[in-house]
């Protein structure tokens, strides 16, 4: 009889327990989703893409030749609606009488600098011919300054042009080359 109580006490919570469990699961339950998702805040300013190689030539003479190529060949998705146009100077130029930069386009769905997050899963256009290495005899001899001062006019230039009526760059909501809005 001295281990009829400790048998039933302990018999007792065994079946509460797995009465307790078969409540749990007959219960319904909820599932809940968690996605990691990397953001990049807008004050991070993306970089360009890597450089040309070092012997990189471009098929183009002129900058308003590579925009009009651009126009010919390319149609980005039309989510992308907003352009940067960059120039960078050559870290380590061939001679001071080659091209001491390059240039090139990119394109993006939403304004970067608008936007508080920025999403490597937005709609982004770099062209198949991203690189312009412009022309030794116009710019070998301007600093970066003048450089880009060079580059906004022939963009602008181009902006007025029928050329730019035909092209996906029309439907532009700004083109920007640095900090400057141009379009």
């Amino acid at each position: 009889m001295k281990n009829t109580i400790p048998c039933a006490l302990l018999f007792m919570v065994l079946y509460t327990s797995c009465n307790n469990e078969k409540e749990n699961i007959e219960k319904p339950y909820t599932v809940q989703e968690v996605s990691i998702q990397e953001v990049i805040s807008a004050n991070s300013t993306e970089e360009p893409p890597p450089p040309p190689p070092p012997r990189h030539t471009s098929k183009f003479a002129t900058f308003s030749e590579w925009l009009k190529n651009l126009c010919d060949i390319e149609n980005p998705d039309s989510r992308v609606q907003y352009y940067e146009v960059f120039l960078l100077k050559k870290d380590n130029p061939p001679a001071t009488d080659q091209a001491q930069y390059f240039m090139g386009i990119r394109g993006s769905e939403k304004n970067r600098k608008e936007d508080a997050v920025y999403n490597e899963k937005d709609g982004h256009f770099y062209p198949r011919e991203v690189y312009l290495t412009p022309s030794t005899s116009v710019y070998s001899q301007l600093n970066e300054e003048q450089a880009i001062q060079k580059v906004k006019e022939e963009l602008k230039a181009f902006i007025q042009s029928s050329q730019f009526k035909q092209c996906f760059l029309r439907k532009a909501k700004s083109i920007r080359l640095r900090e400057e809005v141009v379009l």
